[in-house]
């Protein structure tokens, strides 16, 4: 299948999911606690669309070998780069640059507000992401899971800002993470 076609078959599997989802919070969901998060979840988790249960998805992977067994699968086929973990670190300072064959990130303290990092994407043509293209990336690293969803690319890049003690920022900094461009 064509990357067209997977992407025409994830709008179809998440639309259907959600609609689903909002048909049965009209009816009431008879099953008392927390919605269960679904292969569709999975599939808008990794691709950066926020559905129903989407912010259920890490603590989940992190709980649910099955759940993570499909996850991987998932990855696997959308995945178009991958940084993985850093070799022998030469200090304990936190990583500030990741660079992989076809994408880069570097995290810059802001010179205007210090308690605030700029993440940086730059993304290489050999990629074929064209500039619009709203790009994300996956870090698994030993606290768990995150998912940056960066805005469309301008001239092969993008960038975020967070606060400068987020747990998204520690997982990226961490040398045993790996990051996956999606």
């Amino acid at each position: 299948m064509s990357e067209q076609d997977w992407s025409d078959v994830e709008r179809d599997v998440i639309a259907a999911f959600t609609a689903l989802d909002h048909l049965r919070s009209v009816e009431g969901d008879p099953a008392p606690g927390p919605r269960p998060v679904l292969f569709a979840d999975l599939v808008a988790y990794v691709r950066g669309h926020d559905t129903p249960g989407w912010q259920g998805a890490e603590a989940a992977l992190r709980q649910d070998g099955r759940l993570r067994r499909q996850f991987e699968a998932i990855l696997a086929r959308t995945r178009r780069a991958h940084i993985p973990t850093l070799v022998a670190a030469m200090d304990d300072r936190p990583v500030q640059e990741r660079r992989g064959d076809r994408f880069s990130i570097k995290m810059r303290a802001s010179k205007t507000q210090v308690d605030q990092t700029y993440v940086l994407l730059t993304v290489a043509p050999a990629v074929g992401m064209a500039d619009g293209v709203r790009p994300v990336l996956l870090v698994a690293g030993p606290r768990g899971l995150r998912r940056l969803s960066f805005p469309p690319l301008q001239s092969g890049q993008a960038q975020l800002i967070y606060p400068s003690d987020s747990p998204v920022l520690a997982e990226l900094r961490d040398a045993d993470a790996t990051v996956s461009l999606i």
